[in-house]
């Protein structure tokens, strides 16, 4: 019987996260993360962020006025390595997600009104949800995949290699260059666009 326990203990314990810290930040309306992390992000009621995994303690989270900052600490000069860490982040609104430098933002059942999505540098951001406006930038080989994030207008510029997916039902305008692929679902009207360099623009 005891070493049933002592089993039932030990997986209990191997079930958990290695590490789980939550972090004391609030108030904020925007989002920046930066390196190799993966933050996970959902609207709530209150503000709460939480990191988990064995890398946890190597994440920075800091408020920068009305931003969340989220990177590495302590970044090496040379290579981004992958960190064993998720960022779990609840706000009840937001109004910007970026991304830049690897990082990976996830983003589920955003409701905004105005919202800014902007991806650098090998970045990727999804989200889903709804808003009345969007402005999406992509640069240097980041994606950002908002075919699901059903907004009534946007505004969307891809360059060197980045890659947007865009949902709007009335409007949309668009820019790519140097290899930029814009794709625009929803049944949005076209609005003003230009496509240079190797760039691409497709409305479904």
């Amino acid at each position: 019987m005891r070493k049933l326990i002592a089993c039932v203990l030990v997986l209990g314990a191997l079930a958990l996260p290695a590490s789980a810290q939550p972090r004391d930040v609030s108030n904020f309306s925007a989002i920046a993360a930066s390196d190799a992390v993966l933050v996970e992000v959902m609207t709530g009621p209150s503000y709460a962020v939480t990191v988990t995994g064995d890398d946890a303690a190597r994440i920075t989270t800091r408020m920068d006025g009305d931003t969340l900052r989220i990177h590495m600490t302590n970044r090496p000069w040379f290579g981004n390595p992958r960190l064993d860490a998720v960022v779990r982040v609840t706000a009840p609104r937001l109004s910007s997600i970026s991304a830049a430098r690897g990082a990976t933002v996830r983003a589920e059942n955003v409701v905004a009104d105005d919202m800014a999505l902007a991806a650098a540098m090998g970045a990727a951001i999804r989200v889903s949800g709804t808003c009345a406006h969007v402005d999406v930038s992509a640069a240097m080989g980041a994606s950002v995949n908002a075919a699901q994030f059903a907004c009534a207008s946007a505004n969307v510029s891809a360059s060197m290699g980045a890659e947007v997916r865009v949902n709007a039902s009335q409007t949309a305008e668009a820019s790519a260059s140097m290899g930029g692929d814009i794709s625009v679902v929803g049944g949005a009207q076209r609005g003003r666009t230009a496509a240079s360099m190797g760039g691409a623009i497709r409305f479904n």
